[in-house]
């Protein structure tokens, strides 16, 4: 049962806008909008009886020190009578003041009983107060990491695809052939992989590292067991696809769905390849130095297909402290298992095709830095509004932190990769 006094009225108008609110945004935004009126509300009375119960306290003692002062003239000042209230009320209790006349005993009798009721209901509701706005806190704390990791994991399309699974983008015109700025030349990266389902459903990318081993993100959904998906390397229209069947997929062990950590899969051709592989660098890392991102993924414009083309960008890795704001979880380029990388000239990560690889220019020819995990900008915001956009970055997860995963998983040596 709610009373009068704890019932929140709101007034005329606030009731209008919160009808014409509803008919025009979000249901939930909706709810966020009232719950936080509904708080302001609540602390608005509570500050209130606070402040009320305040100045009943702090007038009945300055009253009870007038009293006290008056039976004890002789043995306080109306300062000390009103500490020996304050320290009487709040059953402190210190005894460096003591009363001497009979009348002053009688009088103390009289107002410690009331004295000390309303000091303990005054600190009372200063402690509900706090506790209420801890409480608040937090709970909106635990859901806005809730939010950050669901924005984070999201899932879209064919066997767990991410929302936040990403790609290559950059702005072309809805005729590819007619604007080949960022288009890779043929057989430029035979090792490059782009992985289907049976019925021909995009998947994600991949990057081969040995004449049986692939390379991928773990968020695409590869299992031990992998039927009916296909791996087509080196090629650079995807249209004119020619798959190679999957023997076993090897997920890292401790692939966090949630956060996306330990992002990589690695997975076993049913038969060799006559391509040449790409090798693992093994170089130190830091900000700001050179890369090349390879992959299909989504085309910036109003549409934002599929492009069937195999593209390239050649962008750079970001400053680590820009990297953190967006995800507090990030270690720092060269430090943690992720590499972060910056957009361009409206080109760089965007959904649709995790696992693509991220190259580095060593002795004149290429080596395999990263696998594109997920992407992301300042505040959450939600990745299909800022592809290609200078403030997204692309996180990928460092491929030579995971040297131990590969050598396990595939019996071979690390000299064989490198």
């Amino acid at each position: 049962m709610v009373s009068k006094r704890d019932k929140i009225d709101k007034p005329d108008w606030i009731n209008r806008v919160s009808r014409r609110m509803a008919d025009t945004i979000d249901s939930e935004e909706f709810v966020k909008i009232q719950a936080k009126y509904a708080y302001n509300e609540a602390l608005k009375q509570m500050n209130k009886r606070i402040f009320i119960s305040m100045f009943f306290c702090i007038s009945f003692m300055l009253l009870s020190a007038a009293l006290f002062y008056f039976y004890e003239k002789y043995n306080f000042t109306y300062a000390q009578a009103f500490w020996f209230c304050f320290v009487s009320f709040a059953t402190i209790g210190y005894g460096d003041f003591t009363l001497d006349s009979k009348s002053g005993v009688v009088v103390f009798i009289i107002v410690i009983i009331l004295g000390v009721s309303l000091t303990t209901a005054m600190f009372a509701l200063i402690i509900d107060r706090v506790q209420f706005a801890l409480k608040h806190n937090i709970e909106k704390n635990k859901t806005d990491k809730e939010n950050y990791q669901s924005k984070k994991t999201k899932k879209k399309g064919f066997m767990g695809l991410l929302q936040f699974s990403s790609g290559l983008s950059v702005r072309l015109d809805s005729n590819e052939a007619t604007n080949s700025t960022f288009l890779a030349p043929a057989n430029a990266y035979p090792y490059s992989a782009f992985i289907l389902e049976s019925l021909g459903g995009f998947v994600c990318g991949g990057v081969l590292i040995g004449d049986r081993w692939v390379l991928t993100a773990a968020q695409c959904g590869i299992k031990a067991q992998v039927e009916g998906v296909t791996v087509m390397l080196g090629e650079t229209n995807i249209r004119q696809k020619q798959g190679l069947d999957i023997e076993k997929g090897y997920v890292h062990s401790e692939f966090n769905e949630k956060t996306l950590e330990n992002d990589i899969a690695i997975l076993k051709l049913a038969e060799t390849v006559n391509i040449p592989p790409i090798k693992i660098d093994k170089n130190d890392v830091g900000d700001h130095i050179r890369v090349r991102s390879v992959g299909w993924g989504l085309k910036t414009g109003p549409n934002k297909m599929l492009s069937s083309m195999l593209r390239q960008a050649d962008l750079s890795l970001k400053d680590s402290r820009e990297c953190k704001i967006i995800d507090r979880d990030f270690m720092g380029n060269g430090l943690g298992k992720q590499v972060c990388v910056g957009n361009t000239e409206n080109k760089g990560t965007c959904s649709g095709h995790s696992g693509a690889p991220l190259l580095r220019p060593i002795d004149g020819g290429w080596k395999l830095l990263g696998l594109l995990s997920f992407a992301g900008g300042p505040s959450g915001n939600d990745q299909d509004t800022l592809c290609g956009a200078d403030f997204e970055v692309g996180f990928y997860t460092h491929v030579y932190k995971y040297m131990d995963f590969i050598t396990q998983a595939t019996q071979m040596s690390e000299t064989s990769f490198i």
